[in-house]
């Protein structure tokens, strides 16, 4: 399983980035500060030892610094910018300003935990101390960065959690002791109490992890840490400790895929499968931020595409370039919720994408093109056929009517689309997207142009697949 191979959080240098204050607090109690994390509750807040230990560790912890450049904090009167790029992206698909929503992740600690100028480096590149963070890399400039940063630290300003701990003054040579002692290293590389001589995986397996270990309620050992396990996560975990471990070594990529979708909350942004994506529901809730911005709505009250043939439609090179951040130009540049990266599941999570819909991940392939049928596929998707060009630009050549919405330049097209989903596509969009605006040329195979290769729908199509890979 690739997640196998995943790392915690890079602390070296994390006394540059955040406060010692929200470095306490998270340790004390980090389900408290973030719902839905995977950080254990590796001390007792509640006993004056507990305290102690979160204290003596936050200050070993602050005290690891890079020396980086001291940022200056962003311009609180940026903030009313910040607030319509927190609308634009459609933050509010995953995050929770309130706290309230579980099943987002909050934002009310954000001015108490960032050091001045850091969380706009942070949103320049989140993957920079973590790469395998689930928060994208939106590819932000410095003026929608610091504009942001400015929105979410005055947004969060005296709203952080409060847990009512009164801790003592924190030491950093006993906290790197309790670093040790806790083995904070196992899981964060470069910090004290790495495990290098772990119990093999077959003992483990051989224990009743319900009576004893980590996963059992009913083992109170002290030394044990206590998992902030989600609904249902238990469960799992006993039952996949009866099944062995043999099941770690037959993942296929398809399954990693359908995980990640989950993980990396793609459905908060996009619909699935027939289900609305999340941001539908929510994206009303900020339309405040931006209401004095003439002609947003149009930007961003707009469909996304939808996942559920992504892997059937593109080659896997290219959903991993979109993946990566490296897709240039965007396919869709008018969508403000544009797409963001996720640089180190780019490759295994395109692939996956494409093995879901049984399909070789692979690159385009060369075309042989048919030059009288590219010149009939040109007539075809121009105002003589079927209008195409209305809606699609062609490299530099604009669409001939504006619409607040485009479509994807056929420029694109030999890169990114396959020709089977082509076919099935001009067959009956509709089929394949419901809602969607692109028309249907034909029934049955039968085309509305009667007078283009005997009116055989899928011949035209091959036609227009001919001209596209002639550009």
């Amino acid at each position: 399983m690739p997640e196998t191979g995943e790392i915690a959080p890079i602390l070296a240098g994390i006394g540059d980035r955040v406060t010692e204050d929200w470095l306490r607090n998270w340790l004390a109690d980090p389900k408290a500060m973030k719902h839905g994390t995977n950080m254990p509750n590796l001390i007792d807040a509640k006993t004056p030892e507990g305290l102690r230990k979160a204290a003596d560790l936050a200050a070993f912890l602050a005290a690891s610094k890079l020396g980086g450049e001291k940022l200056p904090p962003p311009d609180p009167a940026l903030a009313k910018a910040g607030g319509v790029v927190f609308h634009e992206l459609g933050c509010v698909a995953c995050h929770d300003q309130t706290a309230d929503d579980a099943s987002r992740v909050p934002l009310n600690n954000v001015a108490s935990k960032y050091l001045p100028g850091q969380l706009m480096a942070y949103l320049k590149k989140p993957e920079a101390f973590h790469p395998f963070t689930a928060m994208p890399n939106f590819q932000l400039s410095d003026e929608e960065a610091s504009s942001l940063a400015a929105y979410l630290t005055a947004s969060s300003e005296g709203k952080g959690t409060e847990l009512g701990y009164e801790f003592p003054a924190g030491d950093a040579a006993r906290g790197a002791e309790v670093a040790a002692s806790l083995h904070c290293g196992t899981c964060h590389p470069g910090l004290p109490g790495g495990v290098p001589s772990a119990p093999a995986l077959d003992a483990v397996f051989k224990a009743d992890w319900a009576e004893k270990g980590c996963v059992s309620e009913s083992d109170k050992r002290p030394e044990l840490p206590v998992m902030n396990f989600g609904e249902g996560e238990r469960e799992g975990l006993l039952a996949f400790s009866k099944a062995g471990l043999e099941s770690l070594k037959k993942d296929s990529a398809a399954e990693f895929a359908e995980r990640q979708v989950t993980a990396k909350r793609c459905t908060a942004c996009h619909a699935m499968d027939g289900n609305a994506s999340g941001l539908d529901s929510l994206h009303f809730t900020t339309a405040g931020l931006a209401a004095h911005v003439e002609g947003l709505d149009e930007r961003v009250d707009q469909s996304r595409p939808p996942l559920t043939f992504v892997g059937e439609m593109l080659f896997s090179s290219y959903i991993e370039s979109m993946l990566a951040g490296t897709a240039q130009p965007r396919p869709r540049p008018w969508l403000g919720t544009r797409m963001p990266a996720f640089p180190a599941y780019a490759k295994p999570l395109a692939e996956g994408l494409s093995r879901v819909h049984g399909f070789e991940p692979g690159v385009p392939v060369k075309v042989e093109v048919d030059p009288a049928l590219a010149e009939i596929g040109e007539k075809l998707v121009s105002a003589e056929g079927f209008g195409c060009t209305t809606c699609h630009g062609i490299g530099d050549q604009e669409p001939t009517a504006a619409f607040e919405v485009g479509a994807v330049n056929f420029a694109l097209t030999p890169g990114r689309l396959r020709e089977e989903f082509h076919h099935r596509w001009m067959d009956n969009p509709a089929a394949v997207t419901p809602g969607s605006k692109m028309p249907r040329y034909a029934d049955g195979n039968e085309s509305q142009r009667t007078d283009i290769l005997e009116g055989d729908a899928r011949k035209q199509y091959e036609a227009i697949w001919q001209w596209l890979h002639s550009q």
